[in-house]
C-alpha cells in the first residue's frame, strides 16, 4: 500500500510538473513573440526616426548654404574688411566663399610700400591686429599674392609715410617717400619678412585707403 501510494504521489507530481514546463514553455513563447514585436516596433520607431534625421540634416545644410551665401552677399556689397571678417568669423574655411573672401580683402590693399616696424630707441610703431577668428593660419597665395592670416595684419600706432624701400640698406637704392601716409589705427597687410636695418627694423607692406 505504501509503495502503491508513492507511486501515485510520484506520478501526481510528474503530471504537475509536466503542466508547470508546459505553462512555462507557453508563457516563454508569448514572450518571446511580445519581444518580437516589440523589436519590430523599436525597429520601425529608429527607421522613422533615422528617416526624420536624414530629412532635418537635409533642411539644416540647405538652410546653412542659404545662410552662407546671404552672409558673403552682404559682405560683397559693404566690401569693407569688418564686412568679410564678419563673414570669416561666421564661417572659417568651411565656407563656400572662404578663398573668393580672401580674394576680395586682397583686393582692399591694392598698394605697396616700406615702413618702419620698430624705433632705434625700441618704440614700436605697430601693433598686431589679435580679432582673426576663421583667418587662415598661414596666407594662402592668391595669384602670387598672400593673403591675410592670423599674423600679418597690424595696426599702425601713429601717421607714418611710406617709403620705395628701407633706409640704411644698400639692396634698396630707392628709399624715396612714395607719397603715400599711414595714418594712426589704420591697418596694413605685411607681406615678407622683418628686415632688420641697423637698430630699426622694417616691413613691406600692402594697404590701402584709410
Amino acid at each position: 500500500m505504501k509503495f502503491r501510494a508513492i507511486v501515485a504521489i510520484l506520478t501526481i507530481s510528474i503530471f504537475v510538473l509536466f503542466a508547470l514546463v508546459v505553462k512555462y514553455s507557453y508563457d516563454l513563447k508569448i514572450s518571446e513573440s511580445k519581444l518580437l514585436e516589440s523589436n519590430t516596433e523599436l525597429k520601425q520607431q529608429k527607421d522613422e526616426i533615422d528617416s526624420l534625421y536624414e530629412v532635418n540634416k537635409s533642411h539644416l545644410e540647405a538652410l546653412s548654404r542659404a545662410t552662407d551665401s546671404i552672409y558673403f552677399n552682404v559682405a560683397k556689397t559693404t566690401n569693407s574688411f569688418k564686412s568679410y571678417k564678419s563673414y570669416l568669423s561666421n564661417f572659417g574655411q568651411e565656407g563656400d566663399y572662404y578663398i573668393k573672401t580672401l580674394v576680395n580683402i586682397n583686393a582692399l590693399y591694392p598698394k605697396t610700400g616700406y615702413v618702419q616696424l620698430k624705433e632705434s630707441s625700441g618704440r614700436t610703431l605697430y601693433k598686431k591686429f589679435e580679432d582673426t577668428k576663421g583667418f587662415p593660419d598661414e596666407p594662402v597665395m592668391l595669384d602670387g599674392v598672400p593673403s591675410i592670416s592670423k599674423n600679418n595684419l597690424y595696426i599702425s600706432n601713429m601717421d607714418m609715410n611710406v617709403r620705395n624701400g628701407v633706409m640704411g640698406k644698400p639692396e634698396f637704392p630707392n628709399t624715396s617717400r612714395n607719397g603715400d601716409v599711414i595714418f594712426r589705427n589704420q591697418m596694413v597687410k605685411v607681406i615678407g619678412e622683418v628686415i632688420e636695418s641697423g637698430s630699426t627694423k622694417w616691413v613691406h607692406i600692402a594697404y590701402g585707403n584709410r
